[in-house]
């Protein structure tokens, strides 16, 4: 097997953004924190032969992570799950803004976790979708035409009823 090293981890060449933090490397952190995860599993390794050409190549198949069929399924999740290694979640609430998976993570983290989950939709979003993040015990607002005027909604809601925004976007006033 050959591993391709990325030649710019690390590097900050002509970037002046020292607020943006480093990935992590270390992996027993997250490995714990989703051994309390009652609905965690580790996920299979595809191997496909000759795939364009590339010889040998190796995958992970993400779609079965918490059930949700979607490789961001842990993200939100994750830093629910590290929130409640610091405190008990119940009563405590998680919003967002979404039009698809990271709506979901943040409502099967709460869930799993024992918070609530309060998750924002534009007009664009289906039903169906609403549905299947009620199925996970979210609650859905409707709130805008778009996802911009929906994350506008939820950080406001966050405000003013002391609701942890977990957004999959960063801004300057917002980069955890």
């Amino acid at each position: 097997m050959q591993l391709l090293a990325n030649p710019y981890v690390g590097r900050r060449d002509g970037l002046n953004m020292p607020e943006i933090p480093r990935p992590s490397d270390d992996a027993a952190t997250p490995q714990t924190l989703l051994a309390r995860c009652p609905v965690a599993a580790p996920t299979p390794m595809k191997h496909l032969q000759g795939f364009g050409g590339a010889g040998d190549v190796f995958i992970k198949d993400e779609r079965t992570r918490m059930g949700l069929g979607s490789f961001k399924a842990l993200g939100a999740a994750y830093v629910i799950a590290q929130a409640a290694q610091k405190r008990n979640l119940k009563g405590e609430t998680f919003v967002t803004a979404s039009a698809g998976n990271h709506g979901l993570s943040v409502a099967a983290g709460a869930k799993v976790f024992g918070a609530k989950a309060v998750v924002y939709l534009s007009d664009t979003v289906p039903e169906s979708f609403a549905e299947k993040l009620r199925g996970h015990n979210a609650e859905v607002v409707w709130a805008g035409d778009n996802y911009e005027a929906s994350m506008q909604a939820a950080l406001l809601a966050a405000s003013e009823n002391g609701w942890v925004l977990l957004s999959d976007t960063s801004w300057s006033e917002y980069l955890e």
